[in-house]
Order: structure tokens, then C-alpha cells, then sequence
């Protein structure tokens, strides 16, 4: 099936390092697969942190408006921090292609996108452009003084989030998207400690002890945990979720819920809608964007509406 025969040459983002993007002939049978459905696209792999922002800024200063990426959730994360423009919204003009093929998966499983790359081409290739939310994220530089700003299509946090993502990214790695997250978790848990912080979700400061604090536009975080079941990413706010400090036994006791999606209704967590979320600390907490160590607080997070369009299935 041939869907866009006149279509300029889209780029291709890829990150050798994630699963399905290995070099030689896993990469000509992709290129294989796009041409199948019309699409020729020119790859452009990864190099290093941040190249994939770079490859798509370039790309799109030189008029390109179409981007494919295979990858996880770190190198859609990159791809869209290079597609948005924080001034306002382009998606008139823009599209992003979505391939998953990594650890965590968990944009793919909001936008209900195929898990199987074949699968997942056909999509990026033919798939109904649905406009998408973008959060912009201001937090301070891990590394030295001032303040960054990034986009995140799923997820901003602070709090346990940041071990898990430690631990996640080691060796655990092996026991597969779900299996990793949910032992990073379980091990992050041992040197639980509460995080004081203050947060203003629109309605003033307000001082608070919390396990995690996270701030939603997808609904899936660490490889399948339902966090913010009533999340859309096309509503024009964020959801903010957070977990209340508690002993290590009682929030073992309510892991199973966020899987389902029940912990909502517990009486440990407050969940809310807001345009804007900032949260700070009296020291400084690291920031997690869409499952990447990202910054730090002081975090200010903000939506920008219908900021890219995204390829999904009808």
C-alpha cells in the first residue's frame, strides 16, 4: 500500500542504541518497510544526548516538516524538544511520526500506538495526524548555575521518580519495560525517604511531604503504570498526581494500584488539573523528564496546546 507518493523525503531520527535500530540490516528493512508505504526517508542516528534536538532543529529551519523517530521514550522526548517552539504553537506546518523501540513505551501506550516495529511503521508512515499537547518544563541546570526549559510529550516529576529512573537504567534494564521499572521501584523503595516541597497547581503555594509529585500529559509512567488515568493529551491541561509521604510498608502495600489506576480514590494521594504546576524544595530535587534526568527544581511546568501533531491510528 502506497500512501504518500508525493511526499517529501521525511528524516528519520533514530538512536542505534534502542531496540529494533541496530546497525546493517534491522536498519535497511526499516528503510525497506517506510518505502512500502511510499515514504523514503533520510536516516539521521544519535550520536549523543541531545542530538536528536539538534538533528530536528536543523531539519525544521531548513522548511522540513515531517519527522519520523524509532526510539524510546528519551529520543521522542529529544525529538519533540526540537519540533516545539515554546513562543507558540506550528503544528499547521509539522508531524511527527512515533516508531517505538525501547524500554519504557509508555507515549506509545497513551496514543494506543502498535508495540511491533513493522506494526508501528505502518502508523508513522499512513497514520491520521492528531494534534497533541506539549508540556514545556523551566527547572535549573543539573550541572552548573541557570535554568534550562524542555518540552515533555508524557511526563515531568520529582521525588522517588528520579531513583527509579537510577536504577532502571542499570542492569535492570534486562528484565524488560514493565519487569525493570517495577524492580527499580521495589529497590528504590528501600532508601525511601520523604521529599519536602512546596507546589502551586493555580491556586497559591502550598508546603507538602511527598513520596512523588508528578506532573502528567500522558497517562502511562515507568513502563505501564497507570498514573494519570484521566489524562488526555489533546485537553489542554496537565494532571498532577501526588503521593503523600508514607512508611516504606504502606506504599509497598498500594504498589498494585497505580498499575490499575485505582490509586486516585486513595486517601494518600491528590490528583488535579491545571495549566500550570511549579514545584520547589529547600534542596534542590532532581527533575525527570518522560523517564530522563532532565534538571532540577525549582520546576515550572506549563502546556502549550495542540503544539505538534502526532501520526496515530484512526
Amino acid at each position: 500500500m502506497t500512501c504518500a507518493s508525493d511526499r517529501p523525503a521525511p528524516l528519520l531520527v533514530l538512536n542505534p542504541a534502542a531496540g529494533g535500530t541496530r546497525r546493517g540490516r534491522i536498519l535497511a528493512d526499516v528503510l525497506d518497510a517506510f518505502a512500502g508505504f511510499g515514504v523514503h526517508p533520510t536516516p539521521a542516528p544519535t550520536r549523543h544526548a541531545g542530538h536528536a534536538t539538534e538533528l530536528v532543529r536543523e531539519y525544521v529551519d531548513g522548511g522540513g516538516r515531517d519527522v519520523l523517530v524509532i526510539g524510546g521514550d528519551g529520543t521522542i522526548n529529544e525529538v519533540a524538544d526540537g519540533l516545539v517552539d515554546p513562543r507558540g504553537p506550528r503544528a499547521d506546518r509539522l508531524v511527527l511520526g512515533v516508531v517505538h523501540a525501547g524500554t519504557g513505551g509508555d507515549l506509545a501506550r497513551t496514543l494506543g500506538l502498535p508495540r511491533s516495529l513493522r506494526d508501528g511503521i505502518a502508523i508513522a508512515a499512513c497514520g491520521r495526524a492528531r494534534p497533541v499537547d506539549v508540556g514545556m518544563a523551566t527547572m535549573g541546570q543539573r550541572a552548573g548555575h541557570g535554568t534550562v526549559e524542555r518540552a515533555f510529550l508524557n511526563v515531568a516529576s520529582v521525588g522517588l521518580s528520579a531513583e527509579v529512573v537510577r536504577h532502571a537504567a542499570g542492569p535492570l534494564r534486562r528484565a524488560g519495560s514493565t519487569g525493570s521499572f517495577a524492580l527499580a521501584t521495589v529497590r528504590s523503595l528501600a532508601g525511601l525517604q520523604p521529599y519536602s516541597i512546596r507546589i502551586d497547581a493555580g491556586d497559591g503555594w502550598v508546603a507538602a511531604q511527598v513520596t512523588d509529585a508528578m506532573v502528567c500529559n500522558g497517562r502511562y509512567v515507568g513502563g505501564g503504570m497507570l498514573a494519570a488515568p484521566l489524562a488526555e493529551p489533546d485537553d489542554g491541561v496537565l494532571d498532577l498526581l501526588l503521593v503523600g509521604a508514607a512508611p516504606r510498608r504502606t506504599i509497598l502495600g498500594k504498589f498494585g494500584k497505580i498499575y490499575r489506576g485505582t490509586h486516585v480514590e486513595d486517601p494518600l494521594v491528590r490528583y488535579a488539573r491545571a495549566a500550570t504546576v511549579r514545584i520547589d524544595a529547600p534542596e534542590p530535587l532532581d527533575v525527570v523528564l518522560d523517564g530522563e534526568l532532565a534538571g532540577t527544581t525549582q520546576l515550572t511546568t506549563r502546556v502549550l496546546p495542540a503544539a505538534i501533531r502526532v501520526r496515530c491510528a484512526d
